[in-house]
């Protein structure tokens, strides 16, 4: 449970905090842990702020603004940000395992042997994030942007990269043996002597990618790439983090913007291989979008096949 004092202080801002933060972590001898577990912190706006060593432990950070903020070793564990601004913030040794960081910014953030064990980064935004050095076990990476980030040396193997946009990154030598990378963007990409045996890339987007070298041994290309019945007004769903909004994203359109009640189909390749017709709906409250069936309601991944229904879902 969150020190009430520093919860309150917090509340009052950032300069607030930062003022009492720096004498009480830099210092104070001896420095001071700010404790705001299992915090409620929705959509606080901290820019800047000064965090090191602070426990966080099952705080709710859901939409909060964190860019530039000092988390250097801070306990994040199952803490909630999702749709969080961490754009530019030092989370160098932070342990952020089984956190929930679906939707977050996490792009240009230091992540020198930060600890992402367990943690769902779908949909997150990864672009000129360092992963040479940052801790993965059973990460959920589908739908995440890391287009143009060095991943040589990385071992992915096992991971759900289904739906990444991996344009541009190099991922020269690394281990993707048994991957679901299914309808991700890997245009441009550096897989020289990768490790793709066994990997999914079905829908997957290879123009210009460089495969000199990689293995490709038992990998599933999906024929013709086609995935399932994938037409031109196939796509995936994305999140807009700027606008914070949730539409179908076709690779060089704008975004066709989805609204709670719409009709869409969405393609299920990770557990029957089949498209599912239904109403799509959002949980304002979660920033988590479904998908209502007749008989079953089932939560929605970014980076999965989605497009709009042409008649009736019932």
């Amino acid at each position: 449970m969150a020190n009430q004092e520093h919860l309150a202080l917090i509340r009052q801002g950032v300069q607030a905090w930062n003022e009492w933060a720096e004498w009480a972590t830099i210092r104070s001898i001896p420095p001071i842990t700010p404790d705001l577990s299992g915090a409620d912190l929705k959509n606080a706006d901290l820019p800047g702020a000064i965090l090191p060593g602070a426990n966080l432990i099952q705080a709710d950070l859901q939409g909060a603004n964190l860019s530039g903020a000092n988390l250097q070793s801070a306990g994040c564990r199952e803490a909630n940000l999702q749709g969080a601004n961490l754009s530019g913030a030092d989370l160098s040794r932070a342990s952020f395992e089984d956190a929930n960081l679906k939707n977050a910014n996490l792009s240009n953030a230091n992540s020198e042997y930060t600890d992402l064990g367990g943690a769902d980064l779908s949909g997150a935004d990864l672009r000129e994030f360092n992963l040479g050095h940052t801790i993965f076990r059973k990460v959920n990476l589908s739908g995440v942007n890391l287009s143009g980030v060095n991943l040589s040396g990385v071992n992915l193997s096992g991971y759900l990269l289904s739906g990444a946009n991996l344009s541009g990154a190099n991922l020269s030598g690394v281990n993707l043996s048994g991957v679901n990378l299914s309808g991700a963007n890997l245009s441009g990409a550096n897989l020289s002597g990768a490790n793709l045996s066994n990997a999914k890339l079905r829908g997957a987007d290879l123009t210009g990618a460089n495969t000199e070298g990689a293995d490709l041994t038992g990998a599933d290309m999906g024929g013709d790439n086609t995935g399932g019945g994938d037409t031109e007004e196939t796509g995936v769903l994305d999140y807009d983090h700027e606008r914070g909004e949730f539409g179908i994203h076709h690779r060089g359109k704008p975004m066709d913007l989805l609204i709670s009640g719409d009709n869409i189909d969405v393609y299920d390749d990770v557990y029957d291989g089949s498209w599912h017709s239904g109403q799509f709906i959002i949980n304002f409250d979660s920033g988590i979008c479904y998908l209502r069936e007749r008989d079953e309601t089932r939560m929605l991944s970014m980076g999965i096949r989605a497009r709009r229904a042409k008649g009736p879902v019932y």
